[in-house]
């Protein structure tokens, strides 16, 4: 037997260290006094009983000798990325109703024209067939893809047909505001078996305001969001609704009113259907923030009864722009892979049939350097960035040990919660 490479182990707080490993995801708080005492026997595992070794083998912290974890991850994430999977993230509109600060789009009222939509439906069905495609997956994105509800409507709807008649399992996602999320909206992606909205969140209601001004009502966005969120759970229950939650180093210490004022407007009952996702604003500088604050906002959340988002680590992906079905259309029918610029980078677009015509060359995003298949890091940070790999390592030893971090508490709470 041996110690895995991918093991780790970090001080928590001045009571408690973490052993984790990266490829099983097993983790364990214990004592500073007991700490030294299990590593060593993960360090030394021919060293101590067969039963300590079997429960350590069960964990990952320890492996059989003719075991080679990088091929086997490697091998996982070829059967990810090569998957049967297609998921077409479609933006139906560049337009929002809102203009936050952190957003990287111009907000330009092009929507998806009839013509596009044809050549939607006609790459649905064509790529399916030619590509045995077994899942298929909607993704409405925007601007606020709400502001074309019509679109989402017919390419839904037809998408749906063709999946039933064909076999072929159908599901769609949002990310949006949740500001125009009504009644008929709702049962639209309900028929379409929308199985996760992603819905942002600001601070507290002053300070979500502040960023999210509505252009055309002036009315509170924070209350009729959470308001649409409430009335969403009720319709469907079953769907994954997703809180992410922006922050920076000036609004987290809005954080604790925002959940007094979360709970004013969605019911106790409502609250286990409803994940919390804290999520960076990318232009804030890492080391300004106070993780200490964001934990002990999650504990309000989780005493509250909502859950809390844990890192997905089982995708074998960083980014979905890796997957080898996955292409993303703008609303002037143009078609990319990375979608995450500030400019639209049109790399393609459909013939009158629905087949991509490439007129660039698609970038190889699922290469790993070399220097990171020796890195121990890899099964988390999963080389990074697609489009930066070519660039220095950013994953840094802090950034690693905070997501290492925050998946264990956020692994613990959602436990406690659920036996609670």
């Amino acid at each position: 037997m041996k110690t895995s490479k991918y093991n780790y182990y970090l001080p928590y707080n001045n009571d408690m260290q973490i052993i984790f490993n990266a490829v099983s995801k097993n983790y364990v708080f214990v004592a500073n006094h007991d700490a030294n005492s299990l590593i060593h026997k993960i360090e030394n595992p021919n060293a101590i009983s067969p039963h300590v070794c079997e429960q350590l083998t069960k964990a990952g912290f320890v492996v059989a000798d003719n075991v080679d974890e990088f091929e086997i991850f490697i091998q996982n994430r070829k059967k990810v990325i090569e998957a049967l999977e297609y998921e077409l993230m479609i933006y139906t509109t560049f337009d929002c109703n809102y203009d936050c600060w952190y957003c990287i789009q111009k907000h330009t009222p092009t929507y998806l024209s009839d013509d596009t939509i044809q050549k939607i439906k006609n790459n649905i069905s064509l790529y399916c067939v030619q590509n045995s495609i077994r899942d298929f997956h909607l993704s409405w994105f925007g601007g606020e893809p709400l502001m074309n509800i019509s679109a989402i409507q017919t390419i839904g709807s037809y998408a749906q047909k063709f999946c039933n008649d064909n076999g072929i399992s159908f599901s769609t996602s949002i990310t949006t505001n949740a500001f125009l999320l009504n009644d008929n909206v709702i049962e639209i992606l309900k028929e379409q078996n929308c199985t996760s909205f992603q819905i942002t969140l600001d601070g507290s209601r002053e300070v979500h305001n502040k960023v999210k001004s509505d252009r055309y009502t002036h009315e509170s966005a924070f209350d009729r969001s959470l308001s649409n969120v409430s009335k969403l759970v009720d319709i469907m229950p079953n769907t994954n609704v997703v809180l992410r939650f922006n922050y920076t180093y000036s609004n987290i210490d809005s954080l604790p009113l925002m959940v007094e004022q979360m709970n004013d407007l969605i019911p106790q009952h409502k609250r286990n259907h409803i994940e919390m996702n804290f999520q960076k604003v990318w232009q804030e500088d890492d080391s300004q923030i106070d993780y200490n604050a964001i934990f002990h906002i999650k504990l309000l959340l989780n005493e509250s009864g909502y859950r809390v988002s844990t890192v997905d680590m089982a995708n074998y992906y960083a980014c979905y722009v890796e997957l080898k079905h996955f292409n993303a259309v703008y609303p002037d029918g143009s078609i990319t892979k990375c979608s995450n610029t500030e400019k639209p980078i049109k790399l393609g677009e459909f013939n009158s049939d629905g087949a991509i015509i490439w007129n660039s060359e698609v970038p190889n995003y699922t290469s790993i350097k070399p220097k990171c298949k020796h890195c121990k890091h890899l099964p988390l940070c999963l080389g990074s960035c697609p489009k930066a790999r070519g660039e220095d390592c950013v994953s840094a030893e802090r950034t690693i040990n905070q997501i290492i971090r925050e998946y264990c508490e956020n692994v613990y709470l959602n436990h406690k919660l659920i036996n609670a």
